[in-house]
């Protein structure tokens, strides 16, 4: 009797084992199935985020378009500068992100990164994000701090208020 429950036990766990594998493989391509198709690039959006686009960063260059479950995401640059916009469905203007350079930098802003004591810290990236909402304007600052790989991120508005993240 003991060896005919030792063998049903033996058999039990290959069982749960491979059951527990076939789990784990479906889940992993449902993920990977859900992230393609909610990113995806595209070679032109519909025609109503085409024209907003185009009206307000017309003579873009090297324009790249993804399609994201809210919308529409797209890359390119403008007047020298790489840039990334969000749009709805229907076209409507969501946010701007622009990358510049550290002069660029307006001066209000400057001192308050100053005040931050980010002493030895080096300023990374700098991107200016621009919504709609509220005429919303904020500096993204990213900062690192050679030899020890941290990093940091300050949003500074036009005036230098640090805003809480």
């Amino acid at each position: 009797m003991m060896r005919l429950f030792l063998l049903y036990m033996k058999r039990q766990d290959k069982t749960n084992f491979w059951d527990w594998t076939f789990r784990v493989l479906a889940a992993a391509i449902v993920i990977a199935v859900c992230i393609i198709a909610h990113e995806r690039d595209i070679k032109t959006p519909p025609a109503g985020v085409d024209r907003t686009f185009s009206e307000m960063y017309g003579g873009a260059t090297e324009v790249e378009w993804e399609k994201h479950l809210n919308g529409y995401n797209v890359e390119f640059i403008y007047d020298r500068h790489e840039m990334e916009a969000q749009f709805s469905k229907k076209g409507i203007w969501k946010s701007t992100r622009k990358e510049i350079a550290v002069n660029e930098v307006p001066d209000e802003v400057m001192k308050s990164i100053a005040e931050q004591n980010t002493g030895s810290w080096q300023i990374d990236d700098v991107y200016l994000h621009i919504a709609p909402q509220g005429n919303k304007e904020y500096y993204r600052i990213e900062l690192d701090k050679e030899m020890t790989g941290r990093e940091k991120t300050l949003c500074i508005l036009p005036n230098g208020t640090v805003m809480k993240m």
